[in-house]
Protein backbone atom coordinates (compact mmCIF):
# COMPACT_ATOMS: atom_id res chain seq x y z
CA UNK A 1 0.00 0.00 0.00
CA UNK A 2 1.53 3.04 -1.26
CA UNK A 3 0.16 6.85 -1.73
CA UNK A 4 2.47 7.61 -4.76
CA UNK A 5 3.42 10.84 -2.86
CA UNK A 6 7.40 10.65 -2.37
CA UNK A 7 6.86 6.74 -0.94
CA UNK A 8 7.18 3.53 -2.61
CA UNK A 9 7.80 -0.36 -2.66
CA UNK A 10 10.20 -1.22 -5.35
CA UNK A 11 13.26 -3.74 -6.02
CA UNK A 12 16.45 -1.95 -6.11
CA UNK A 13 19.99 -3.02 -6.57
CA UNK A 14 21.74 -3.47 -3.42
CA UNK A 15 23.34 -6.61 -1.12
CA UNK A 16 24.80 -8.49 -4.22
CA UNK A 17 21.63 -8.28 -6.43
CA UNK A 18 18.03 -6.91 -5.69
CA UNK A 19 16.76 -5.77 -2.87
CA UNK A 20 13.54 -4.62 -1.69
CA UNK A 21 13.50 -1.27 -1.13
CA UNK A 22 9.96 0.77 1.36
CA UNK A 23 10.64 4.46 0.95
CA UNK A 24 8.57 6.97 2.94
CA UNK A 25 8.06 10.17 2.58
CA UNK A 26 6.55 13.25 4.91
CA UNK A 27 2.74 14.44 4.73
CA UNK A 28 0.97 11.20 3.53
CA UNK A 29 -2.62 10.49 5.11
CA UNK A 30 -1.72 7.23 6.71
CA UNK A 31 1.61 7.01 8.87
CA UNK A 32 1.12 3.42 8.56
CA UNK A 33 1.88 3.88 5.17
CA UNK A 34 3.92 2.40 2.68
CA UNK A 35 3.47 -1.22 4.01
CA UNK A 36 2.93 -4.51 2.36
CA UNK A 37 2.06 -7.68 3.75
CA UNK A 38 1.12 -11.42 3.09
CA UNK A 39 -1.93 -13.47 4.53
CA UNK A 40 -0.03 -17.30 5.12
CA UNK A 41 -2.91 -18.64 7.12
CA UNK A 42 -0.55 -20.42 9.53
CA UNK A 43 -2.84 -22.47 11.71
CA UNK A 44 -1.74 -24.57 14.34
CA UNK A 45 2.34 -26.01 13.88
CA UNK A 46 5.07 -23.48 13.88
CA UNK A 47 6.11 -20.56 11.95
CA UNK A 48 9.82 -19.11 11.21
CA UNK A 49 10.68 -15.75 9.39
CA UNK A 50 14.21 -14.92 8.68
CA UNK A 51 15.18 -11.71 6.64
CA UNK A 52 17.84 -9.36 5.95
CA UNK A 53 17.33 -5.85 7.23
CA UNK A 54 19.22 -2.29 6.46
CA UNK A 55 17.20 0.47 7.69
CA UNK A 56 18.52 4.12 6.90
CA UNK A 57 18.44 7.28 9.25
CA UNK A 58 15.28 8.00 10.73
CA UNK A 59 13.64 4.76 9.81
CA UNK A 60 10.35 3.23 11.91
CA UNK A 61 10.44 0.14 10.98
CA UNK A 62 7.32 -2.11 12.05
CA UNK A 63 7.06 -6.40 11.64
CA UNK A 64 4.43 -7.73 13.18
CA UNK A 65 1.95 -10.96 12.99
CA UNK A 66 -1.29 -10.58 13.33
CA UNK A 67 -4.69 -12.86 13.26
CA UNK A 68 -8.23 -12.30 11.50
CA UNK A 69 -9.80 -10.90 14.09
CA UNK A 70 -11.93 -7.56 14.41
CA UNK A 71 -9.95 -5.86 15.99
CA UNK A 72 -6.71 -8.25 15.43
CA UNK A 73 -4.80 -9.64 18.07
CA UNK A 74 -0.93 -9.09 17.56
CA UNK A 75 1.83 -12.13 18.24
CA UNK A 76 5.33 -11.44 17.25
CA UNK A 77 6.19 -7.90 16.85
CA UNK A 78 8.86 -5.62 16.66
CA UNK A 79 9.93 -2.04 15.41
CA UNK A 80 13.57 -0.35 14.41
CA UNK A 81 13.43 2.65 15.51
CA UNK A 82 15.66 5.38 16.15
CA UNK A 83 18.72 2.83 15.95
CA UNK A 84 17.15 0.46 18.49
CA UNK A 85 15.79 -3.18 18.18
CA UNK A 86 12.55 -2.74 20.50
CA UNK A 87 9.76 -5.11 21.54
CA UNK A 88 7.08 -3.93 23.99
CA UNK A 89 8.82 -0.44 23.72
CA UNK A 90 11.63 -2.05 25.57
CA UNK A 91 14.86 -2.03 23.62
CA UNK A 92 16.83 -4.86 23.21
CA UNK A 93 19.76 -3.79 21.05
CA UNK A 94 21.27 -1.10 18.96
CA UNK A 95 20.72 -1.19 15.19
CA UNK A 96 23.34 0.17 13.10
CA UNK A 97 22.14 2.60 10.24
CA UNK A 98 23.42 1.25 6.63
CA UNK A 99 24.27 -2.06 8.09
CA UNK A 100 22.62 -5.26 6.68
CA UNK A 101 21.60 -7.15 9.62
CA UNK A 102 19.69 -10.84 10.07
CA UNK A 103 16.70 -11.28 11.73
CA UNK A 104 14.30 -14.22 12.82
CA UNK A 105 11.24 -14.90 14.31
CA UNK A 106 10.02 -18.03 15.11
CA UNK A 107 6.04 -18.85 16.86
CA UNK A 108 3.90 -21.51 17.42
CA UNK A 109 0.56 -20.95 16.14
CA UNK A 110 -2.64 -22.67 16.62
CA UNK A 111 -4.03 -24.26 19.97
CA UNK A 112 -0.12 -25.05 20.68
CA UNK A 113 0.47 -21.32 20.81
CA UNK A 114 1.12 -19.65 24.05
CA UNK A 115 1.97 -15.87 23.93
CA UNK A 116 5.54 -16.49 23.53
CA UNK A 117 8.00 -15.76 20.34
CA UNK A 118 11.70 -15.69 19.56
CA UNK A 119 13.83 -13.86 18.26
CA UNK A 120 17.49 -13.86 17.11
CA UNK A 121 19.18 -11.10 15.60
CA UNK A 122 23.19 -11.30 13.92
CA UNK A 123 25.23 -8.41 13.70
CA UNK A 124 27.62 -8.14 11.09
CA UNK A 125 30.82 -10.10 12.72
CA UNK A 126 28.70 -11.13 15.95
CA UNK A 127 27.28 -14.37 16.91
CA UNK A 128 23.67 -14.40 16.82
CA UNK A 129 21.81 -12.97 20.28
CA UNK A 130 18.73 -14.69 20.84
CA UNK A 131 15.44 -13.47 22.89
CA UNK A 132 13.34 -16.13 23.88
CA UNK A 133 9.84 -16.21 25.73
CA UNK A 134 9.11 -12.74 24.79
CA UNK A 135 5.46 -12.27 25.33
CA UNK A 136 2.71 -11.12 22.52
CA UNK A 137 -1.09 -11.15 22.96
CA UNK A 138 -1.74 -14.36 24.22
CA UNK A 139 -5.36 -14.46 22.78
CA UNK A 140 -3.42 -15.00 19.37
CA UNK A 141 -3.30 -18.11 17.74
CA UNK A 142 -3.00 -18.09 14.13
CA UNK A 143 -0.47 -16.09 11.20
CA UNK A 144 -3.60 -14.66 9.21
CA UNK A 145 -1.03 -11.19 8.62
CA UNK A 146 2.20 -11.04 8.20
CA UNK A 147 3.01 -7.02 7.72
CA UNK A 148 6.06 -5.04 7.01
CA UNK A 149 5.41 -1.15 8.03
CA UNK A 150 7.15 2.51 7.47
CA UNK A 151 5.57 4.61 10.33
CA UNK A 152 7.81 7.41 9.98
CA UNK A 153 6.47 11.23 8.60
CA UNK A 154 9.70 11.72 6.99
CA UNK A 155 11.53 10.88 3.99
CA UNK A 156 13.35 7.46 5.00
CA UNK A 157 14.47 4.01 3.52
CA UNK A 158 15.05 0.66 4.69
CA UNK A 159 15.99 -2.31 2.67
CA UNK A 160 14.89 -6.07 2.97
CA UNK A 161 16.32 -9.11 1.35
CA UNK A 162 16.58 -13.00 1.68
CA UNK A 163 13.11 -12.91 3.40
CA UNK A 164 12.11 -16.56 4.32
CA UNK A 165 8.64 -17.63 5.78
CA UNK A 166 8.46 -21.59 6.96
CA UNK A 167 5.68 -23.52 8.43
CA UNK A 168 5.82 -26.74 9.99
CA UNK A 169 3.16 -28.89 11.70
Amino acid sequence: HVENKGDSIHLADGHGGHVLEVSDAPGLSQRFNPHFYFQPYHRGGTSALSMDLKVGQGTEFLHEWRDAASPYHAGPSFWVRDGKLLVGGKPLAEIPEETWVHLEVRAVTGEGAAGTWKLALTLPGEAPRVFDHLTCDPAWKNLEWLGFVSDADRKTVYQIDNLRLDHHR
